[in-house]
């Protein structure tokens, strides 16, 4: 999420097209294929390589994947890699921010799009192969006018998933948009934070919400029928005066990796990526910004149902 971004309405009625071009409004694809088995947490029958990565994207439009594996494989080496630049085109922003759209959230199904919310309040259809685009047929409400979003398996190592997502206006609401459809139907209020969660999902059928705050930080297990928390993990405080900028969260192989920027009480602007043990509840820093060189503000991150939901 970026502080400060929203969503707007489209047309409806055409069918997903791979070969259309970016201005191309389409309908995404439904749930099409099934996983043969599940064998260490990845499900198989996945459409396409690469499903079972994490995939970020920044302020500056940059689609890159974040492989949590090198963490362990290769300590201290980059784990993003780019993968293009989007160029999806957007119309206006409609929360009052100035120059050109950009994108607030994104999240991934098994067939490797990336659905990537801009503030404009269109979402796009991100190939996570090449950063292409292809517009949809959502439309935004009053109530999900800004939102948060995760996919998550219709049970453990289910071939269907659900996207859901949490609105940022206000009381923060739970909700769900068909993927055939793309109608919104709404849930429950969620808990409470000083911000409005952002969302992932697992393929074992668990949805998580992520609160950063100022005081209070913590990750939960949310109820997919009530929007109540069912556990829940906390997190050091973020600090600061005025400090979110931006930030992301994913679930891959039993940990959660949260993707934050914010400014620190000596005004320097910081950007980290945090895992966070959902077994133990430990947590580390396990990027260096400023040692790899990098200078990425995250505000949207993305996992498919396909990607390890316990250690691998």
């Amino acid at each position: 999420m970026f502080a400060g971004l929203g969503c707007a309405p489209a047309s409806s009625g055409q069918s997903y097209d791979a070969g259309a071009g970016n201005d191309a409004a389409v309908s995404p694809p439904s749930d099409a294929y099934v996983p043969d088995t599940c064998d260490g947490g990845v499900c198989g029958g996945c459409a396409s390589a690469g499903t079972d990565l994490i995939y970020v994207v920044d302020d500056t439009y940059r689609l890159l994947s974040f492989d949590p594996r090198v963490l362990s494989t290769t300590p201290g080496a980059n784990p993003f890699a780019l993968i293009g630049t989007l160029s999806c085109d957007a119309g206006w922003p409609i929360d009052g921010s100035s120059g050109d759209a950009h994108p607030f959230s994104m999240s991934v199904d098994r067939d490797g799009n990336a659905w990537v919310l801009y503030n404009s309040g269109e979402i796009f259809l991100v190939s996570t192969e090449d950063a292409s685009c292809q517009a949809t047929n959502f439309q935004n409400n009053n109530t999900f006018d800004l939102f948060g979003m995760g996919f998550v398996s219709n049970g453990a190592g289910a071939d269907a998933e659900t996207l859901y997502i949490a609105s940022t206006s206000g009381a923060s609401k739970l909700g769900t948009i068909d993927r055939t459809t793309l109608e919104i139907t709404q849930i429950g209020t969620l808990p409470d934070g000083e911000s409005n969660p952002e969302l992932t999902g697992s393929g074992a059928g668990e949805l998580y919400g992520y609160y950063p705050g100022r005081f209070d930080t913590w990750v939960s297990m949310l109820d997919q029928s009530s929007a109540g928390s069912q556990q829940t993990w906390e997190l050091d405080p973020l600090g600061g005066v005025n400090n979110l900028r931006a930030w992301a969260f994913a679930h891959w192989g039993g940990k959660f990796y949260v993707f934050v920027t914010w400014i620190d009480p000596f005004d320097r602007e910081r950007s980290d990526v945090v895992e966070l043990d959902q077994q133990t509840g430990t947590r580390r820093s396990v990027v260096n910004f400023q040692d790899l060189g990098i200078d990425y503000i995250i505000v949207g991150a993305g996992v498919s149902t396909c990607a390890p939901f316990v250690v691998p």
